[in-house]
Protein backbone atom coordinates (compact mmCIF):
# COMPACT_ATOMS: atom_id res chain seq x y z
CA UNK A 1 0.00 0.00 0.00
CA UNK A 2 3.01 2.20 0.36
CA UNK A 3 2.40 3.33 -3.32
CA UNK A 4 -0.77 5.38 -3.07
CA UNK A 5 -0.47 8.81 -2.44
CA UNK A 6 -3.81 9.85 -1.70
CA UNK A 7 -7.66 9.11 -2.28
CA UNK A 8 -7.48 5.08 -1.70
CA UNK A 9 -11.19 3.29 -1.93
CA UNK A 10 -11.95 0.21 -1.85
CA UNK A 11 -15.69 -0.96 -3.06
CA UNK A 12 -17.66 -3.86 -1.16
CA UNK A 13 -21.52 -5.28 -1.47
CA UNK A 14 -24.21 -3.81 0.78
CA UNK A 15 -24.32 -6.36 2.75
CA UNK A 16 -20.83 -6.37 3.59
CA UNK A 17 -20.58 -10.46 2.85
CA UNK A 18 -17.48 -10.29 0.67
CA UNK A 19 -14.60 -9.41 0.56
CA UNK A 20 -13.59 -6.11 -1.20
CA UNK A 21 -14.97 -6.08 -5.18
CA UNK A 22 -12.63 -3.82 -6.20
CA UNK A 23 -10.29 -0.64 -4.99
CA UNK A 24 -7.66 1.39 -5.86
CA UNK A 25 -6.16 5.10 -5.33
CA UNK A 26 -3.66 7.35 -6.28
CA UNK A 27 -0.58 6.66 -7.38
CA UNK A 28 1.16 10.31 -8.03
CA UNK A 29 4.37 8.49 -7.50
CA UNK A 30 4.29 5.08 -8.60
CA UNK A 31 6.06 5.66 -12.50
CA UNK A 32 8.40 7.84 -11.35
CA UNK A 33 9.88 5.38 -9.19
CA UNK A 34 10.38 2.95 -12.22
CA UNK A 35 12.33 5.79 -13.52
CA UNK A 36 10.25 7.13 -15.45
CA UNK A 37 8.61 11.05 -15.45
CA UNK A 38 6.73 11.97 -12.68
CA UNK A 39 3.04 11.29 -13.81
CA UNK A 40 -0.07 11.85 -11.95
CA UNK A 41 -2.41 8.44 -12.08
CA UNK A 42 -4.83 6.77 -10.36
CA UNK A 43 -5.79 2.73 -11.00
CA UNK A 44 -8.32 0.19 -9.57
CA UNK A 45 -7.91 -3.20 -9.78
CA UNK A 46 -10.58 -5.56 -9.00
CA UNK A 47 -11.05 -9.53 -8.61
CA UNK A 48 -13.25 -11.24 -11.45
CA UNK A 49 -14.11 -14.13 -9.05
CA UNK A 50 -15.24 -12.20 -6.20
CA UNK A 51 -17.57 -10.36 -8.67
CA UNK A 52 -18.62 -13.74 -10.13
CA UNK A 53 -19.77 -15.20 -6.94
CA UNK A 54 -22.16 -11.93 -6.30
CA UNK A 55 -23.59 -12.17 -9.20
CA UNK A 56 -24.41 -15.45 -9.10
CA UNK A 57 -26.04 -14.71 -5.33
CA UNK A 58 -27.98 -11.95 -6.77
CA UNK A 59 -29.01 -14.07 -9.62
CA UNK A 60 -27.90 -12.11 -12.44
CA UNK A 61 -25.08 -13.91 -13.43
CA UNK A 62 -25.75 -14.88 -17.24
CA UNK A 63 -26.22 -18.87 -17.31
CA UNK A 64 -26.41 -18.46 -21.28
CA UNK A 65 -24.01 -19.53 -22.99
CA UNK A 66 -22.75 -17.19 -25.26
CA UNK A 67 -22.30 -18.16 -29.14
CA UNK A 68 -21.21 -16.40 -32.57
CA UNK A 69 -22.86 -17.98 -35.55
CA UNK A 70 -20.17 -17.55 -38.15
CA UNK A 71 -16.62 -17.11 -37.42
CA UNK A 72 -15.13 -15.83 -41.04
CA UNK A 73 -11.43 -17.52 -41.38
CA UNK A 74 -9.21 -15.12 -43.55
CA UNK A 75 -6.76 -17.27 -45.15
CA UNK A 76 -4.30 -14.84 -47.35
CA UNK A 77 -4.87 -11.32 -48.35
CA UNK A 78 -8.91 -11.39 -48.85
CA UNK A 79 -9.89 -8.52 -45.61
CA UNK A 80 -12.07 -6.92 -48.15
CA UNK A 81 -13.88 -9.65 -48.82
CA UNK A 82 -14.37 -10.75 -45.35
CA UNK A 83 -15.89 -7.64 -44.27
CA UNK A 84 -18.55 -7.86 -47.49
CA UNK A 85 -19.50 -11.40 -46.24
CA UNK A 86 -19.51 -10.11 -42.34
CA UNK A 87 -21.49 -7.29 -43.58
CA UNK A 88 -23.98 -9.51 -45.76
CA UNK A 89 -24.33 -12.25 -42.65
CA UNK A 90 -24.74 -9.40 -40.03
CA UNK A 91 -27.91 -7.76 -42.01
CA UNK A 92 -29.49 -11.02 -41.59
CA UNK A 93 -29.40 -11.17 -38.13
CA UNK A 94 -26.66 -13.42 -37.58
CA UNK A 95 -23.59 -12.44 -34.82
CA UNK A 96 -20.56 -12.72 -37.18
CA UNK A 97 -16.68 -11.92 -36.45
CA UNK A 98 -13.50 -12.68 -37.76
CA UNK A 99 -9.94 -12.40 -37.39
CA UNK A 100 -8.34 -9.10 -36.31
CA UNK A 101 -5.22 -9.45 -35.11
CA UNK A 102 -3.35 -11.58 -38.10
CA UNK A 103 -3.85 -15.23 -36.68
CA UNK A 104 -2.47 -18.19 -38.77
CA UNK A 105 -5.37 -20.60 -39.87
CA UNK A 106 -4.90 -23.27 -36.72
CA UNK A 107 -4.90 -20.38 -34.27
CA UNK A 108 -8.31 -19.23 -35.83
CA UNK A 109 -10.28 -22.24 -35.74
CA UNK A 110 -9.13 -22.55 -32.05
CA UNK A 111 -10.24 -19.17 -31.11
CA UNK A 112 -13.62 -19.71 -33.18
CA UNK A 113 -14.08 -22.75 -31.01
CA UNK A 114 -12.95 -20.51 -27.65
CA UNK A 115 -15.62 -18.90 -28.83
CA UNK A 116 -18.18 -21.16 -29.45
CA UNK A 117 -18.58 -20.75 -32.64
CA UNK A 118 -21.68 -22.55 -34.24
CA UNK A 119 -20.17 -22.43 -37.99
CA UNK A 120 -16.62 -21.06 -39.36
CA UNK A 121 -16.67 -19.32 -42.92
CA UNK A 122 -13.20 -20.25 -44.37
CA UNK A 123 -12.42 -17.51 -47.21
CA UNK A 124 -9.19 -17.61 -49.13
CA UNK A 125 -7.78 -16.67 -52.50
CA UNK A 126 -8.73 -20.05 -54.21
CA UNK A 127 -12.70 -20.06 -52.56
CA UNK A 128 -12.29 -16.74 -54.22
CA UNK A 129 -11.52 -18.03 -57.57
CA UNK A 130 -13.84 -20.69 -57.31
CA UNK A 131 -17.00 -18.03 -56.33
CA UNK A 132 -17.85 -20.52 -54.04
CA UNK A 133 -16.68 -20.19 -49.53
CA UNK A 134 -16.89 -23.89 -47.46
CA UNK A 135 -18.95 -23.72 -44.71
CA UNK A 136 -18.14 -26.20 -41.28
CA UNK A 137 -20.18 -26.63 -39.20
CA UNK A 138 -18.33 -27.18 -35.61
CA UNK A 139 -20.49 -29.33 -33.46
CA UNK A 140 -21.22 -31.95 -36.70
CA UNK A 141 -17.87 -31.50 -38.50
CA UNK A 142 -20.08 -31.31 -41.72
CA UNK A 143 -18.33 -29.26 -44.47
CA UNK A 144 -19.79 -27.81 -47.34
CA UNK A 145 -19.50 -24.82 -50.30
CA UNK A 146 -21.57 -22.58 -50.58
CA UNK A 147 -21.22 -19.87 -53.84
CA UNK A 148 -20.68 -16.30 -52.59
CA UNK A 149 -23.58 -14.40 -53.99
CA UNK A 150 -26.15 -16.95 -52.38
CA UNK A 151 -24.77 -15.72 -48.73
Amino acid sequence: LAYYTGMVFEVYDKKKEMRSLFGGGRYDDLVESFGGEPTPAVGFGMGDVVLELMMKKEGVWPEEKTYIDYYIANIGDVDRHVLSIARKLRDKGYKVTFDLVDRNLSNQLKYADKINAKNVIFVGEKELKEGKILIKNMETGEQKKVEIGKI
